[in-house]
């Protein structure tokens, strides 16, 4: 697929996150937030990103000053043990890099069947 901005890639996946309701297919694999809801200690304020493991979004998070990113694992995943697995793996594994070029993530979670990882937000 060749997306050059997030609208691109929503709309090569049949209009995901554009802020429709979407079709029954998006809203089995994608929780497709809106804005003001609450994932852990984050109050999400828009989708920046969305792809075939989950969704990113722009955030607010209790405690820490400006905004982060907070990345979802895909709601069709959620209760695959080997997604969960990889999802945290990669959580721990990417808060132990420290390098210029990549990404801090700096917490991660669970809030109910909704797993998170929360970011540095790069705009």
């Amino acid at each position: 697929m060749n997306a050059n901005t997030i609208d691109d890639a929503r709309t090569a996946v049949g209009g995901v996150g554009n802020g429709d309701a979407g079709t029954e297919f998006d809203r089995t694999i994608y929780f497709n937030f809106a804005a003001g809801a609450h994932v852990g200690p984050h109050t999400l304020l828009r989708q920046i990103g969305v792809g075939g493991m989950g969704e990113v979004y722009e955030a607010r998070c209790e405690g820490r000053a400006g905004l982060c990113a907070v990345k979802v694992l895909a709601r069709n995943l959620a209760d695959d043990p080997h997604a969960v697995r990889a999802f945290r793996r990669e959580a721990e594994l990417m808060r132990a890099l420290r390098h210029p070029g990549v990404v801090a993530v700096e917490d991660a979670g669970a809030d109910g069947s909704c797993h998170w990882l929360r970011m540095e937000l790069m705009l």
